[in-house]
Order: structure tokens, then C-alpha cells, then sequence
């Protein structure tokens, strides 16, 4: 059922879909409706004014907003809760990346970032958690090497044996002032259009005519495994992005291992959360484990790591068997790993556990 708007709220839709016009055509006035899912108020019609042939508008004397600032009424916030993240209890905030990303996303300021970093460190995770904490809708376009213009700002599509324009991602950031995601960038450099995005300029979409704005509020993040420049090559697949895309973020930041103190704090809430008894014997081998292994990779021992993810991977397997068995439960999880890399892996665990190697 459609919602019904009165006439001040409706008119202020139309400023945020066509922003500058005063003059609608009657298929502009339905496209409102349609995007916002709500009545056409009367009043529009009385304002009708006729043009050359069969042309007809509709006259919205001052559609755009006071001093040129596009804000998002309370209609359209509403139209866009679907897209706030809910807060998650597992999610830890920590280090100065997280700051700014949470600053950035509080004040609702319009500041590129690119965050890169090896998988399983939660890149993504504390950019949904603060619009989560903040209330602002995210909207993560997950790129692929096959990702298109389209699949980021929309297309034609046929809903109920009509063709609609449908928008993506992008244009529901800019349409709701929310937060855009440009998740593993870093696989496609061919994209150029999101220079247009980096700059937070209006995007023309040409299937329709219309000049779609960004709303006060919107700002966009971009993570990938590497800084854009090819020079990691155990993320198969990553390009090396174009120079003059990367210069239109204002900060490329590295998303770095955890501290030891941090990942503790991590694997306690965990263990809370998923009502865990790891005995404390076992808890300070597991941390000691863990110290060992990453230790290793910064000191470049070994090319391989254990992630933050893959730690949690391990607690659930031993949750899940009900084994009570970590060293089985490390065998499971690690098996995404090569045999001699997770044969070196419980060769330590045995060592610190006490067991025969």
C-alpha cells in the first residue's frame, strides 16, 4: 500500500530526485511516487501549467532546499532504515583507523578513505559497526572483476511485467546522504566511474536524464587487500588501480594485525558471547599460540597468518563438536591452509600444548 504524503512532503521528494527543477513532466512526477512508494497529492495536479504540443509540467515554485544545502527530509530517512546496519556485540572497536573511520561517519563529512590490508582483520566490520552506532544507512557493493557501471549505479528491470528503472547502490547512497561501500576494489580497475563519486559530483544517468545529486551526508570507503598497486601476490587476482583514481581518496590506510591485547579482548567477548569454557590453562596456551604465529609472519618466518576470523573459526569448531578438544578442533578450522602450513601450525600447538609433535 502506498504511503500518503501531503503536498509540502511530496514536493520536497521531488526536489531531492530532480534538485534544480521547477517544472516536473507528468512520467517525473509519477517516478517520484514510485521511488518513495507513496500518493500523488492533488495539489500537484492543480498546478499545472501546459507547454508546446503535448507537453505538459507541473510548476513546483523553489524545489531545492535553503542556501543550496540537499538534506534528507524525514520521508526519505524513513524510506532508507532498512539499510542501517544493526549494531553487532561481537564487534570490538580499537586503533586510531577506527577513529577516524567513526569520525568521519559521525559528522556526516564527505572524506574518501581506502583501506587495505591482508583478510580476516575486519576492514568492513567497523565500517558497518559505525554506521550501526551512528544510524546511517551503508550500502556495500561487493566488486568483483566482472562488476560493471551498471551493477554500481543501476539499470532497467522488469518488476511485475514493466520495465523500471532500478537503482544501485551508489545512487541509493547519494539519494539517502548514506555511506558507500567499495568492497575489494582493488579486483576491477576499470570502474572510472566512481571518479565521479570520489569527487562527490552529481552522476547524469543517461538511460533516464536525470542528474542525481548527493545528499548532505554521504561519503564513500573503499577496502582492498592491497594499496592498489599489484605488489601482493598472494591476493590472486588484484590490479593495479589507476594512479588518478587513488589520488581522489583523501587517506589510503593500513589495516594492520591486531595487538596482543586486542585480540584478547576479542577472543573474550567471543567466548562470552558464544558461552565458551575454556579452561585457563588452555585459554593462555591458545593466546601464547597465537602470539607465536603472528610473530612469525611480522618477522616474515613465514608467509602465512592466522586471521582474527580464523581465530573465532577454531573456537567455534571446538564449540560446535563438543569435543572439548582444541587440538582437534585447530586441525578442522586450519584445513584451508596448504599441508605443510598447517602441519607447521599444530607442530608449535603440540609444542606449547605439551603434545607429541
Amino acid at each position: 500500500m502506498s504511503e500518503r504524503v501531503a503536498f509540502d512532503e511530496f514536493k520536497e521528494m521531488c526536489g531531492f530526485m530532480y534538485p534544480g527543477k521547477n517544472e516536473l513532466t507528468r512520467k517525473e512526477i509519477q517516478n517520484v511516487a514510485s521511488e518513495y512508494n507513496c500518493n500523488i497529492p492533488s495539489k500537484i495536479w492543480e498546478n499545472k501549467i501546459h507547454g508546446e504540443g503535448r507537453s505538459v509540467f507541473y510548476f513546483l515554485n523553489g524545489v531545492t532546499s535553503i542556501k543550496g544545502e540537499l538534506e534528507v527530509s524525514n520521508v526519505l530517512k524513513n524510506t532508507y532504515d532498512a539499510y542501517i546496519p544493526k549494531k553487532n556485540d561481537y564487534f570490538i572497536s580499537h586503533g586510531t583507523n577506527y577513529k577516524l573511520i567513526d569520525t568521519v561517519i559521525k559528522e556526516r563529512a564527505f572524506f574518501p578513505m581506502y583501506v587495505y590490508g591482508v583478510s580476516g582483520l575486519g576492514k568492513t566490520f567497523q565500517i558497518e559497526q559505525s554506521c550501526a552506532s551512528h544510524k546511517r544507512p551503508f550500502f556495500r557493493c561487493q566488486i568483483t572483476k566482472d562488476t560493471t557501471n551498471e551493477d554500481l549505479i543501476g539499470c532497467y528491470s522488469l518488476v511485475d511485467g514493466n520495465t523500471v528503472w532500478m537503482d544501485g547502490p551508489v545512487l541509493m547512497a547519494y539519494r539517502s546522504g548514506g555511506v558507500l561501500l567499495l568492497d575489494e576494489i582493488d579486483l576491477n580497475s576499470s570502474l572510472m566511474i566512481l571518479q565521479v563519486v570520489l569527487e562527490n559530483k552529481p552522476i547524469y544517468i543517461t538511460q533516464t536524464g536525470e542528474l542525481v545529486y548527493p545528499m548532505n551526508g554521504f561519503t564513500v570507503f573503499a577496502t582492498g587487500n592491497s594499496k592498489g598497486d599489484g605488489s601482493d601476490s598472494r591476493f590472486v587476482g588484484t590490479t593495479v588501480l589507476n594512479d588518478a583514481f587513488l589520488e581522489r581518496f583523501v587517506t589510503i590506510i593500513e589495516q594492520k594485525i591486531p595487538t596482543k591485547s586486542v585480540e584478547e579482548r576479542i577472543i573474550k567477548r567471543y567466548l562470552e558471547l558464544e558461552g565458551i569454557n575454556l579452561p585457563q590453562v588452555l585459554y593462555d596456551e591458545f593466546v601464547k599460540w597465537i602470539e607465536y604465529v603472528r610473530e612469525s609472519y611480522k618477522t616474515e618466518a613465514t608467509d602465512v597468518y592466522i586471521s582474527t576470523r580464523r581465530i573465532q573459526y577454531i573456537l567455534k569448531v571446538y564449540k560446535i563438536t563438543g569435543a572439548n578438544n582444541l587440538t582437534k578442533s585447530m586441525e578442522v578450522a586450519l584445513s584451508r591452509y596448504s599441508d605443510e602450513d598447517r602441519d607447521g601450525f599444530m607442530k608449535v600447538w603440540k609444542a606449547i600444548h605439551k603434545e607429541d609433535a
